[in-house]
């Protein structure tokens, strides 16, 4: 079969293009294996007791620094000011819980200081949308809470921000929830979890906190970089074999 200039190149791409998306995955592994470990040395590992947070240490150096870190915050909550987030699947979900859906519900936490920080109390169900239907929920004594330092999230190009007028984001906006909220903008939130020994019961509370074991959790697990991985390479090995070959006057099977 003879094949033109335009259809080997052609060819040729469709085998390069594969290979490099399975090198591209490879470092996606290798990153994501990083991740993993870092995570578990911060949450687990020596020294990830958590440590008080005071409205002086709350700067957007510092606390990228402590991503995925431990802290202990204790203030109160302004609850005029909460927002919600979504829609959003139940994080650690346990069996038979899997596919509800619902909110995040944030609000300012303010500090003993007066300094104001952006807290993730945690999921409610769809049916709490209304500040009507989680009035209950929102305590109004001071309070200590074990939380995780975590960045904000970006936003697809066709998702919509969220406005201050109708108090809910499509997601985590750090940045302009902060000022919506009149909170301390360190380009930062921190998620309430369930300090340990306290997970069962954590089950049972709404807003309902993360588990320090879901943040383990990735949606693209290492071993699913590995499967991608492998199917690129074999995509480029299949078209490899495609490629014209440099023809022989011997031979008459030539591509």
């Amino acid at each position: 079969m003879s094949v033109g200039r335009g259809g080997t190149l052609g060819m040729a791409a469709a085998a390069a293009i594969p290979m490099g998306l399975g090198w591209w995955q490879i470092a996606r592994l290798n990153w994501k294996r990083d991740q993993v470990e870092l995570r578990r040395s911060t949450l687990f590992g020596d020294g990830a007791e958590p440590a008080s947070l005071r409205g002086a240490d709350v700067s957007a150096e510092l606390l990228g620094s402590m991503v995925n870190r431990r802290v202990l915050l204790t203030g109160r909550f302004d609850h005029a000011e909460e927002v919600l987030v979504g829609i959003r699947q139940l994080p650690s979900a346990g069996e038979g819980e899997r596919g509800q859906h619902g909110y995040l519900v944030l609000a300012p936490l303010q500090l003993q200081d007066g300094t104001r920080v952006l807290v993730n109390r945690g999921w409610v169900p769809r049916e709490m949308r209304a500040p009507g239907r989680r009035a209950h929920l929102r305590p109004t004594d001071e309070a200590t809470l074990h939380a995780v330092v975590r960045p904000g999230e970006n936003g697809a190009f066709w998702m919509p921000g969220g406005k201050a007028a109708s108090r809910e984001w499509t997601f985590i906006d750090a940045a302009a929830i902060a000022s919506a909220t009149r909170s301390a903008d360190c380009d930062a939130i921190f998620e309430v979890t369930a300090s340990p020994g306290t997970e069962e019961a954590a089950e049972l509370a709404m807003p309902r906190p993360r588990t320090l074991e879901s943040y383990m959790h990735f949606p693209v697990t290492p071993y699913k970089h590995q499967v991608y991985a492998g199917t690129w390479f074999a995509l480029s090995a299949s078209s490899a074999c495609w490629c014209p070959r440099p023809c022989c006057r011997c031979c008459c099977c030539c591509f």
